[in-house]
């Protein structure tokens, strides 16, 4: 079971670090840190951004499988299941309903310094649907699932260590903006909370009908 106790204390922690840059002018964090002003980062934030990329659902879901007690087995993986299914909801909605105007960094930014140069740099720059950033929402999900196979807190920290980072490439690969990432790590948090809410009150419901059909 997901100690959202402890994930509450780290999501606080992150607003009240990270929501003073939402003061900041839009643009203006990526505009600071980005490919084009420190290239050398590119392979390792290139790389860690797929951490975010919906490839590796399969690939927990295999681990929930295989790892998990027997006992949790089927809710682990129903709930993982179902976040990652709002999550999509939520993202797709939000990106292509609500906020579908919205221009990625690489529209926003008319006018380029002539230092910014694109074609040294083999990836592709999208331009629209910017809100909120879908590989930071993903990652927060595996990240918090990816807690419950450890006690040790160290392992814990260093996850949700990697889940900032992915976050942080997406702003510095010049995909998304800081407003964009900071949501995607809510909508994470907010598609697992509500999976286990959903299955919590399925078995609530299981429960009742079993005691009304078995003691009537």
């Amino acid at each position: 079971m997901i100690k959202f106790q402890q994930h509450l204390i780290f999501y606080s922690l992150l607003t009240l670090v990270l929501s003073p840059l939402l003061l900041l002018p839009k643009g203006q964090i990526v505009y600071n840190f980005n490919l084009f002003e420190f290239p050398y980062f590119f392979n390792f934030f290139k790389y860690i951004t797929y951490l975010g990329d919906g490839i590796f659902i399969p690939i927990l879901l295999i681990l929930f499988f295989f790892v998990s007690k027997k006992r949790k087995r089927n809710f682990k993986l129903i709930s993982f299941i179902i976040s990652c299914i709002l999550m999509v909801i939520i993202v797709w909605s939000l990106k292509h309903l609500i906020f579908d105007d919205l221009s990625r960094p690489f529209n926003f930014f008319v006018s380029k310094p002539e230092s910014w140069i694109i074609n040294d740099f083999n990836l592709s720059f999208h331009k629209h649907k910017t809100f909120p950033s879908g590989h930071t929402a993903t990652a927060t999900i595996f990240g918090l699932y990816l807690m419950e196979f450890t006690q040790n807190k160290f392992k814990k920290y260093f996850i949700y260590l990697i889940i900032l980072i992915v976050g942080a490439s997406r702003i510095y690969l010049f995909q998304h903006f800081f407003i964009d990432v900071f949501i995607g790590f809510y909508v994470g948090f907010l598609s697992v909370a509500l999976s286990r809410i959903i299955l919590l009150y399925y078995m609530k419901s299981k429960i009742k009908k079993y005691f009304i059909s078995n003691f009537q």
